[in-house]
């Protein structure tokens, strides 16, 4: 299940890279670092599941990404409600960035793996 999760947050981030790399060769760099963004969250959730194989993880593999699942952004909803709150538009892009390449990896997880949370 998570070899599939993988794959698909593998394409997902080359997907992201790519359009960030024709963003940025339009003259459009803030979009592009939008797109990086997106890029390094599905990178960070890979480096999660390379990380839920390893023994000393000590958890069932798929238990182990749902708690990252849950601990890692929290960070980022926070800094989101903190640039809501400052009216800070492009700290509030970016924290959205992020969000919303969460909710595509929480779509993932719950359709290859259940509500394992």
């Amino acid at each position: 299940m998570l070899e599939e999760l993988k794959s698909q947050l593998q394409a997902k981030a080359a997907q992201a890279a790519d359009e960030a790399m024709a963003l940025a060769s339009e003259g459009r760099g803030d979009e592009a670092a939008l797109r990086r963004i997106r890029e390094n969250i599905f990178g960070v959730f890979v480096s999660v599941i390379e990380a839920s194989a390893n023994p000393r993880a000590g958890a069932d593999p798929v238990a182990f990404f749902a708690s990252r699942l849950e601990t890692i952004p929290a960070s980022w909803r926070a800094a989101h409600a903190s640039a809501q709150e400052r009216g800070d538009e492009i700290r509030l892009a970016q924290e959205g960035a992020k969000l919303s390449a969460l909710d595509e990896v929480e779509e993932a997880f719950r359709e290859l793996c259940g509500d394992a949370r």
